[in-house]
């Protein structure tokens, strides 16, 4: 690990060697990857979440075109505006290849909680397939 990687991980309050350890001061925790693993997995497929709603029912349903490069620009917190400036062919170029290379999901779940557990089972089936 770089000793800017380091310093960085000093910064955020983790001066441990776990995989994953809490962030001093918030409910968030720090997952590192495993370094010594040969190579990582492939992107298969992007999951969109949402929250359902009168128009947006409850359910997993595949999305592509332009609807998939919508909800990628949306994930990724991308506004048109940023693909007008700088490097916009290649931030277009590099969507694009990732449009084309995985399966795009729009998972709507319910807000209530108590709904949430067979939901959640539904999408484990759906991530083993």
């Amino acid at each position: 690990m770089s000793a800017r990687s380091r310093s960085g991980e000093r910064a955020l309050g983790w001066n441990g060697d776990e995989r994953a350890e809490p962030i001093r001061g918030t409910k968030k925790t720090i997952y590192r990857l495993d370094a010594t693993g040969t190579s990582l997995l492939p992107l298969k497929r992007i999951y969109v979440l949402q929250y359902s709603n009168a128009e947006a029912p409850d359910g997993i349903r595949r999305i592509a075109g332009v609807e998939a490069m919508q909800a990628l620009i949306g994930c990724l917190r991308l506004r048109p505006g940023m693909l007008s400036v700088g490097a916009r062919q290649k931030t277009f170029e590099s969507l694009a290849a990732i449009g084309s290379a995985v399966e795009f999901y729009r998972f709507v779940r319910p807000r209530d909680r108590a709904q949430i557990a067979p939901w959640s089972e539904r999408l484990a089936e759906h991530l083993s397939t």
